[in-house]
């Protein structure tokens, strides 16, 4: 069943609450509380601001593993839905379309994503 956007909902398969913003899915080890929302609101306004620089900062371990020749549109194209976790302060791709089988990981750092670490290509 797919979530409607702006709906925090219990994923049961996951054990966790999610809520799908701008086009960006959001979760939550337990129900938040408070002003989540707000928090939401601005890690998806500087996720899609910052979006090229996230994507070079993943491009050095993507093309070593996959071609030399992917560029920066090539990452933000075939990434997929990120999952950002806020209380953690990751972000995963489960739905990139390099190989269908890795799983895609950062941290950041900070709200604005501009302090991205420890990329990961998992799986």
């Amino acid at each position: 069943m797919p979530m409607s956007e702006n709906e925090l909902v219990y994923n049961e398969r996951y054990c966790d609450y999610r809520l799908l913003y701008e086009g960006l899915e959001f979760c939550w080890d337990e129900k938040p509380s408070g002003d989540y929302l707000d928090t939401v609101k601005v890690l998806a306004e500087n996720y899609h601001k910052n979006i090229d620089k996230i994507a070079a900062f993943m491009l050095e371990d993507i093309r070593e593993l996959y071609d030399e020749s992917i560029t920066i549109d090539d990452v933000k194209e075939r990434i997929g839905i990120p999952q950002i976790d806020p209380e953690l302060g990751t972000v995963t791709y489960c739905e990139q379309t390099f190989d269908y089988t890795h799983i895609f990981c950062f941290e950041f750092w900070d709200d604005e994503f501009e302090d991205l670490n420890y990329f990961a290509i998992d799986g």
